[in-house]
């Protein structure tokens, strides 16, 4: 049976460098690196095409995960329905 991932796999703060974002993004099944503040609150995303687009960019994988995250990503609330996610 395979493990459930926690939320916390997901999670890096802002000065998290893209490599670390890179293993956050390899672990999960979601290509997914959620950037969050102290108290956990969603500052921005950071997806394989963003880093693959860095690298492009000539940023170093050492950067703070900061510079390349989306900082305006399209979230749900949990119980939404899902044909409002369809929408």
């Amino acid at each position: 049976m395979e493990k459930q991932p926690l939320l916390e796999d997901y999670l890096l703060g802002p000065d998290a460098t893209i490599r670390d974002a890179v293993r956050r993004i390899d672990r999960g099944a979601s290509q997914t690196a959620l950037i969050v503040d102290d108290e956990r609150r969603l500052l921005g995303v950071v997806t394989d095409g963003d880093v693959r687009r860095a690298i492009l960019r000539d940023i170093s994988l050492d950067s703070p995960v900061s510079e390349i995250m989306s900082t305006t990503p399209k979230v749900i609330s949990a119980g939404t329905p899902n044909i409002e996610v369809l929408r």
